[in-house]
């Protein structure tokens, strides 16, 4: 079961989760994007809700957090500034780029190591988002896993 610092943590993944699905979802809202690159997103922003309420089930306590304002204004820096759909696509591979840090991030942090092992699936998830988004942009320069920085730090 995990501990008060454990609950504190699985809180603040959730928080940064429903951040990254509040990205997809104003990429999304551009409308910019061609039905496949739209399903794809759509998919991601609903992986970010269920991970969130993943992180939020295992908590001993609480209530499902808001998405974390700075960390959706972290997120979102990379994202918009240009109005074509590979740079929004683009921009998204960055946000999933830092999702898998801080995934990878916080499995170190956890002191249950179920928590950790959730931690660690839900790291997995995003480094396979990060790889289609790559795809879809053809980038073959997509950051290794864990390059990105961590938003635990944001």
């Amino acid at each position: 079961m995990p501990g008060v610092a454990d609950d504190d943590l699985l809180l603040a993944l959730a928080g940064i989760e429903l951040a990254a699905a509040a990205v997809h979802d104003a990429v999304l809202g551009t409308g910019l994007l061609d039905p496949a690159a739209t399903a794809m997103v759509t998919s991601f922003a609903e992986h970010h809700r269920a991970h969130a309420a993943a992180y939020v089930e295992r908590r001993t306590g609480g209530d499902v957090p808001e998405a974390d304002p700075d960390a959706v204004e972290a997120l979102l820096a990379p994202v918009f500034g240009s109005a074509d759909a590979a740079t929004l696509l683009q921009g998204a591979r960055t946000v999933e780029a830092a999702m898998t840090a801080t995934a990878i991030d916080a499995c170190g942090q956890f002191d249950d190591q179920d928590v950790a092992a959730l931690a660690a699936r839900i790291g997995s998830v995003e480094a396979r988002h990060q790889s289609a988004l790559a795809s879809a942009v053809s980038d073959p320069s997509s950051p290794e896993v864990g390059t990105a920085g961590s938003l635990l730090d944001a």
